[in-house]
């Protein structure tokens, strides 16, 4: 079996100017995602998409209702959170899950939007607007304006 590969992590923070139609100089952001959602690895993703989160401290069945953007399998949920403990990227406790990462998605760098016709991960909603996270892993999305915020965190 192969050894799981580390979540980059930038340190708190650390901030990088984007200039649209040009390529962040931080390491982490140096090649964008090729893999849509559906071809990326959803432990990849969730691992990632949890490294994101900006909530510092979340209940773990919050921690689930993201994920479930992700999967809704509830052996590749646990299996998301438990490589993501051993990666460091989490600790869990007392079914409380804390964010060690240090991470944060920006609008305009992390997410970028279409038109069309969507229907959002989180709540099923149609939207014409889609929101989508771009991580290492893969682009995950679409999701409504404010299933997006949730989703990373900001609600």
């Amino acid at each position: 079996m192969e050894a799981a590969k580390p979540v980059p992590v930038r340190p708190l923070g650390s901030s990088t100017s984007h200039s649209p139609g040009k390529r962040s100089r931080n390491p982490y952001h140096a090649a964008r995602p090729t893999a849509r959602v559906s071809d990326a690895d959803p432990v990849e993703l969730g691992v990632e998409l949890l490294a994101t989160l900006e909530d510092g401290k979340l209940d773990l069945a919050t921690a689930i209702d993201r994920l479930e953007t992700v999967t809704d399998d509830p052996h590749t949920t646990r299996e998301i959170l438990d490589t993501a403990e051993v990666r460091g990227v989490i600790e869990r406790e007392d079914g409380i899950v804390r964010v060690l990462s240090g991470e944060f998605v920006r609008f305009g760098r992390d997410v970028v939007t279409r038109e069309g016709e969507f229907t959002c991960r989180r709540c099923g909603a149609d939207v014409a607007t889609g929101y989508f996270l771009c991580l290492d892993a893969g682009e995950h999305g679409p999701f409504g304006s404010s299933c997006i915020e949730t989703v990373i965190g900001r609600r």
